[in-house]
């Protein structure tokens, strides 16, 4: 008979609670993630074209490039996690060793030596992009995979979730408005930006030293793993439910990444109301703080995958009314924002909320926990879409003759504004259609547990 564990009082019905100080602590770590990355996706496409001038198509490959890189180095740093022997465990010490690099690499890429050409500065531009993102991957596929290991609780995975999107909002608002806000106090732009990389990068480390401290990992969730790497691949790859949230939520996570990318453009180019960017990072950010509490309720109401079905279908809808709004109808747009906030922190939140689930699925089939393999491949997702989206970006920015720094043709001002709505919308009508076949409900998932837990008892 297999030893008994404490996971048989995990599949009963008694909720099982988190402390304060582990939902604190936990969250920490995304202001630091979601700072570094927000900054990146709502600013650097912008940075390179507009202050440092370089082609779009540039930044676009070099994204795109990063991102078949990550398609080797976040499965393997999943495995590694895994199957990491430390005393201090397998996932937190590769968050704070993660972040001292993240950072160092964060300030670099917005601090390209004002001396190299063009072709250098791309070169530059490359090398440090791959290695920013390489030392995140050391950080955030360990960190997101402890989420599992610290409850098994259907419903309080959605709270851990929650905690977790507060404080990566709170990135968000560091890595969006602090460059709308401070850059224009320095003599150049350049040099705000540069500024910022130093400020954001030591705010990250802090993070991370702020979740090593106050986490601890589960014992029981620390099994060698019988799986050679490739063997661990093959069997994520089979999880039918984890497979379908990851093509639905690649296809959200792009239409998110391209809207919040392009809204500099459109806020200069069709508004022309640079004055008013805070105002309207403001709105959107209005509109995330104020609807997690609402988003936590419709999906306690509603089911996980009921809700975020419901949430892809409107904000498809929604996001085509960009294209009926006029150059002077700011009042309007500053809406539009809060709208766009609140539903963009519902898609991450509900899928965040989902992933430790299907790692259940893949304990019943497979007799092991892989919470490594699983959010290696969960964070190439969240990365990978930063680089979807702007390869998309690029892509229509160079068919439609965009030039920075000047007056827009009417083909252009019509490109930027499918880029902020239609086309994140075709992307949500996708991930909606491909998740209605997902399998995983409250009760099914109950139903898992008690499962997993008669196996690992031998019963």
């Amino acid at each position: 008979m297999k030893p008994q564990t404490n996971f048989q009082e995990e599949s009963s019905p008694k909720r099982e609670k988190l402390s304060f100080k582990t939902l604190l602590s936990y969250g920490c770590s995304m202001i630091g993630i979601n700072g570094t990355a927000t900054m990146i996706s709502v600013h650097l496409m912008f940075f390179y074209t507009d202050v440092v001038v370089i082609a779009p198509r540039v930044v676009g490959y070099v994204m795109f490039l990063a991102q078949v890189w990550d398609a080797f180095t976040d499965p393997a740093m999943g495995y590694l996690s895994d199957h990491t022997p430390w005393k201090w465990g397998r996932r937190r010490p590769y968050i704070l060793l993660g972040s001292i690099p993240v950072a160092i690499s964060f300030y670099l890429l917005f601090s390209p030596p004002t001396s190299l050409s063009a072709s250098g500065v791309a070169v530059f531009f490359g090398f440090v992009f791959l290695l920013f993102f390489t030392c995140r991957t050391v950080w955030e596929t360990p960190y997101a995979a402890l989420a599992p290991e610290l409850t098994h609780d259907y419903d309080e995975r959605t709270r851990l979730s929650a905690f977790q999107q507060v404080f990566a909002t709170l990135g968000d608002i560091l890595g969006t408005m602090a460059p709308v806000v401070l850059v224009g106090f320095f003599a150049t732009r350049r040099e705000g930006f540069s500024f910022l990389g130093i400020v954001v990068g030591i705010m990250a480390i802090g993070s991370a030293v702020m979740t090593y401290w106050g986490t601890r990992e589960n014992p029981h969730a620390a099994r060698k793993s019988e799986l050679s790497i490739g063997q661990s691949l093959l069997a994520t790859l089979r999880n039918r439910p984890y497979l379908l949230l990851v093509l639905t939520s690649s296809c959200t996570a792009v239409s998110n990444y391209t809207t919040i990318a392009v809204i500099r453009y459109l806020i200069k180019y069709w508004f022309h109301k640079e004055s008013l960017e805070a105002v309207f990072f403001g709105a959107f950010f209005v509109g995330v703080f104020v609807s997690i509490p609402i988003w936590i309720r419709v999906i306690d109401r509603m089911g996980k995958k009921a809700a975020y079905i419901m949430v892809m279908l409107v904000y498809s809808v929604l996001l085509w009314l960009i294209l009926l709004l006029r150059q002077d109808a700011y009042i309007i747009f500053g809406i539009a924002m809060v709208v766009a906030g609140a539903f963009n922190i519902a898609l991450w939140l509900i899928a965040g909320s989902i992933v430790p689930d299907v790692i259940e699925w893949d304990e019943l089939h497979v007799g092991e926990r892989r919470e490594g393999a699983y959010y290696g491949i969960w964070t190439l997702i969240r990365k990978g879409s930063i680089g979807g989206a702007y390869l998309i970006i690029s892509a229509v920015l160079e068919l439609i003759g965009y030039a920075p720094n000047v007056e827009q043709t009417d083909l252009s001002l019509l490109g930027i504004r499918l880029l902020f709505g239609p086309i994140p919308s075709v992307l949500l009508i996708i991930g909606m259609l491909i998740f209605l076949k997902y399998p995983i409900t409250k009760q099914v998932h109950r139903e898992l547990l008690q499962k997993i837990a008669k196996q690992r008892t031998g019963r």
